[in-house]
């Protein structure tokens, strides 16, 4: 140690050589020499009135301090400047080249004037409650996390940007909360087509959701027929109905338990004294068709029936060339409700006939988009289907 003694010294005062001999004297002062190039080290604080002094610097157990202030009993108060054991004296090095190896304790500091800031002085954080920390901008609060989680503060968004950070989502709160809100999210990501719904306690989850009045739409399909046609027929009480071209369209339901509504305009002419039926005919995965909107037979004649029949009519004249000029639009709706699985296609298609039917006069054809006896106007014809979630 090279702290100086009380030998050779005079009362009170080891700093002072008393008379002595020569060799008393010269090893007293070495003692002193020693104790200032040491800088008065020793294993603790020295005391006494005439021993410590205001800004005296000592070391103890290779701590370097600094005496502040003495009391008239000779007690210092020392400040503890650093270990000399440690470069920097183990404090913290302006350019950051060494981490710190305890705890950063900083001021609570304010909202205008957060404790940690970014060389903006009111850009930062700030402690602004018990066990809360606010961040600052421009002395505005933006946020602030607590034991409860993170507030953002004064109705502000949180921004979710996508990847090229140019366009973004903002997710906020309504201006004028009555109450408090918590959403629970749900576990996983749902299936397609549900919709998030929330079960009157702000615990949400996918569910599927009942469509009202006139349900959702999933899908819709159609096929316009521009064309012009002369389908020959066959005589309903003799033959069978034949398609009539192009009035066809297939659909892949969305969903299963859906419904799809069918509906066509077919524009025919016909010979005044034929009748034509039309029949819709539904065809799932390929299977044998249904024809559907079937009325009930009459009991005399069960084949005379069809989806649709379009009447011919006579005039009082008999000038049935006339009348073969005439075109009429077939209309009709219908709600199907059929049995399939939602990877099964179904296909609706428009089958003719007719009655009193015969080679003369071309009696056995049913003009599509134009009049029996010329084609110099046209029309169009459609069918359509669209598939509600209801």
């Amino acid at each position: 140690m090279a702290r100086v003694t009380g030998d050779t010294s005079v009362t009170n005062n080891n700093f002072n050589t008393d008379n002595g001999t020569g060799s008393a004297v010269r090893g007293k002062l070495n003692e002193i020499l020693t104790a200032l190039r040491t800088i008065n080290a020793g294993t603790n604080d020295p005391s006494g009135v005439a021993n410590v002094v205001q800004f005296q610097p000592h070391i103890n157990n290779n701590i370097l301090k600094i005496c502040t202030a003495v009391d008239s009993n000779g007690n210092g108060t020392f400040t503890t400047i650093g270990d000399i054991t440690n470069d920097n004296l183990g404090l913290l090095p302006v350019d950051g080249t060494n981490p710190m190896t305890g705890n950063l304790q900083l001021p609570n500091g304010t909202q205008a004037a957060p404790s940690l800031n970014f060389g903006d002085t009111q850009t930062g954080l700030y402690k602004f409650g018990s066990n809360k920390i606010g961040f600052s901008a421009n002395n505005t609060q933006v946020l602030d996390v607590h034991t409860d989680g993170i507030s953002i503060a004064t109705g502000k968004c949180l921004f979710l940007n996508n990847t090229a950070n140019d366009k973004s989502v903002c997710l906020k709160a309504k201006s004028n909360l009555g109450n408090d809100v918590t959403l629970t999210l749900p576990e996983n990501d749902g299936d397609p087509n549900q919709a998030l719904v929330t079960d009157g306690n702000g615990v949400l989850s996918f569910a599927t959701v009942a469509a009202s009045g006139g349900g959702v739409v999933k899908n819709i399909v159609q096929t316009v027929k521009t064309d012009q046609e002369m389908v020959t027929v066959n005589d309903i009480n003799t033959g069978s109905f034949v398609d009539v071209p192009d009035m066809n369209v297939s659909i892949t339901p969305q969903a299963t338990g859906n419904k799809f509504l069918v509906e066509f305009s077919l524009v025919v002419s016909f010979y005044p004294s034929e009748s034509v039926f039309i029949n819709l005919q539904r065809k799932i995965a390929g299977a044998n068709d249904t024809t559907l909107a079937l009325p009930d037979a009459p009991s005399q004649s069960a084949n005379q029936r069809a989806t649709v029949v379009v009447a011919g009519y006579i005039p009082q004249s008999g000038n049935l060339a006339g009348f073969a000029y005439n075109r009429q639009v077939a209309s009709f709706k219908f709600l199907d409700t059929p049995s399939y699985t939602s990877s099964q296609s179904i296909q609706y298609r428009l089958t003719i006939g007719g009655r009193h039917v015969s080679t003369s006069q071309n009696r056995n054809k049913i003009a599509i988009n134009r009049s029996h006896q010329q084609n110099t106007e046209g029309s169009s014809s459609q069918i359509m289907v669209t598939e509600y979630d209801i």
